[in-house]
């Protein structure tokens, strides 16, 4: 089983946004910070479940043959 966690540094419920990223180093469970990806988007924590980036994002990890690189660009693409 992998699993995959989205934080936002714009989240305003999950203080510090932090507290969202494992600290155990499971090669199994994947940490991505939004804003690495677009440093533009400003989704917060109700934001990130409307976020083109996170669909996309989402989009790859459950479809191997989806587009696994995913950019600023897809908030507008697709």
């Amino acid at each position: 089983v992998e699993y995959s966690f989205i934080v936002s540094r714009t989240d305003e419920i999950i203080t510090p946004w932090t507290s969202g990223i494992l600290r155990d180093r499971n090669p199994l469970a994947k940490t991505t910070i939004l804003q690495d990806i677009c440093p533009l988007d400003l989704a917060e924590h109700v934001g990130v479940m409307m976020d083109p980036i996170v669909f996309h994002k989402m989009d790859a990890f459950f479809t191997p043959t989806a587009n696994q690189l995913v950019t600023c660009f897809d908030a507008f693409d697709r």
